[in-house]
């Protein structure tokens, strides 16, 4: 709302004659015998009226009073229009946070599951690499086990080690009672030969040797043989 002092282009503590300066610059610009255009007309009435009454100091008192008393309605309107507006917006607001809060939990309780779909999916593929590891381990080991070559029978071994000692100890066996045989000498060419050789003590171990060499040569052969027919 413009005022008479808004009309005048000056404030409400102007002075009487800076509202009088005032009031007379401005008919010169609008008066009709110098500014023919047709809202010159109406401005130089509204200027008019202004003057009247800021330039009657009872009339702009009362002027005042009544600027006073409509700026303090405006603020009291003001305020009431607020204050309607608040209550009015209260439960659109109250509507609008339940709706925000109710918005909050909706996504905490999707990120919640979330994050518990992702844990169960690791986990689910932990257990798989386990399993995976153990299969791998078990063909690793039946691979291994079928690689290996089977175990001939020890059997067989131990009857063939048997015979060949056996064979050998029959043939010790035979070899020293030959020995003996001979070492004794039983026979009556023996027993006519015995007092020539002790008569020369020197040449017995000769004798020994020359007479134990065949025999011990018979037997290397005979166990050859054996350990041959055994393989």
């Amino acid at each position: 709302m413009h005022t008479h002092y808004d009309n005048l282009r000056v404030t409400r503590n102007a002075t009487p004659g800076v509202i009088k300066a005032a009031y007379r610059a401005l008919s010169q610009e609008f008066h009709p015998d110098r500014n023919s255009s047709h809202d010159a007309t109406r401005i130089m009435i509204i200027i008019n009226e202004a003057y009247a009454v800021l330039s009657d100091p009872a009339a702009r008192a009362r002027y005042d009073r009544k600027l006073d008393l409509d700026e303090r309605q405006s603020k009291s309107a003001q305020q009431e229009a607020a204050h309607a507006k608040r209550e009015t917006d209260a439960p659109e607001a109250g509507r609008k946070r339940a709706a925000e809060a109710a918005e909050q939990e909706r996504r905490a309780a999707e990120a919640q599951a979330a994050e518990q779909k992702l844990r169960t999916a690791e986990l689910r593929e932990q257990v798989r690499r386990a399993n995976e590891a153990a299969r791998k381990r078990r063909e690793a080991r039946q691979a291994t086990r079928k690689r290996e070559p089977e175990q001939p029978p020890n059997q067989e071994k131990d009857s063939n080690v048997a015979g060949v000692a056996g064979g050998v100890i029959l043939l010790l066996v035979a070899v020293g009672g030959f020995l003996v045989s001979v070492g004794t000498n039983t026979t009556p060419a023996a027993r006519l030969a015995a007092p020539a050789v002790q008569a020369t003590p020197a040449s017995a171990p000769v004798l020994s040797v020359a007479t134990r060499a065949p025999a011990v040569e018979h037997v290397n052969s005979a166990i050859a043989t054996s350990l041959t027919r055994q393989k």
